[in-house]
């Protein structure tokens, strides 16, 4: 399987590194399922989901080292950090050499053992990055994601907010330019709904966005106060949703920013 090295880069950014217990939360959810590619990574308070088009990366060289077989159905998880690892390794030259753009799965030596098998290039070199099988299982993410992917064209999400990524936070501060602009966008929406989200969270989301590539994102959300908000975004790499779950209302704190949507 190739996974776009910015999709490996931003999706790694929602594993919880510090995870324990039952569910492997530290680790990346990988699989292909009715024709797809996709990679999901939560640490129990928001979920990153990025789909890809296997076929638009660059194939991976004859001769070098793995196998990019893909079988209809595979699924796996792999250690959050080995797939950083693996992302950094990678030297991106999209002209002279489009595959090192991607990392490499290979799903015969993953299947094989208890390691999963990454193979990232810079054109000249390769490296193998093998971390260990994490323990645990997955949470199940398709539970959270299928409200919102159902609801996509439903009318009541027919407004949204559409903020570029750099405008969402400057060093982790929401700018004056960016309330005075977000006032307005609220100010067309039809049917408001409110929510309130930490800065901290949103700081999470803009740095895998902008490490998978997005410009922009629509934030919404399709239910009461206290539903799930939603942003959506596409880039040349993937299409990305991300699930994030809203703050309880006598917890919120000055740095949680408030907004309406409809």
């Amino acid at each position: 399987m190739l996974v776009p090295r910015n999709v490996a880069r931003g999706i790694v950014r929602f594993a919880d590194q510090d995870s324990g217990g039952r569910y492997a939360l530290q680790s990346v959810a990988i699989e292909r399922k009715d024709g797809a590619a996709r990679a999901v990574s939560t640490d129990g308070r928001a979920m990153l989901i990025a789909r890809w088009n296997e076929d638009s990366c660059a194939a991976w060289p004859e001769g070098a080292p793995g196998s990019d077989h893909r079988a209809p159905l595979f699924d796996t998880l792999v250690p959050a950090d080995g797939l950083k690892r693996a992302a950094a390794s990678c030297k991106p030259n999209k002209k002279a050499q489009p595959f090192t753009a991607n990392v490499l799965l290979d799903e015969i030596e993953t299947a094989k053992n208890g390691h999963v098998q990454l193979i990232a290039s810079n054109g000249t070199d390769n490296a193998i990055v093998a971390p260990v099988k994490p323990d645990g299982r997955f949470p199940a993410w398709r539970d959270c994601a299928k409200p919102v992917v159902a609801s996509r064209d439903d009318e009541k999400l027919a407004d949204g907010i559409v903020s570029t990524v750099d405008n969402l936070a400057v060093d982790g501060a929401f700018t004056d330019e960016y309330r005075l602009w977000l006032r307005d966008q609220l100010s067309k929406l039809s049917q408001p709904r409110e929510f309130t989200l930490a800065v901290s969270m949103l700081e999470q989301l803009v740095g895998a966005l902008k490490d998978i590539g997005a410009e922009s994102a629509t934030f919404r959300t399709n239910g009461a106060a206290e539903s799930a908000v939603h942003a959506i975004a596409t880039t040349d790499d993937a299409q990305v949703l991300a699930v994030m779950m809203p703050m309880v209302r006598d917890k919120t704190e000055a740095a949680d920013i408030e907004l309406i949507v409809g």
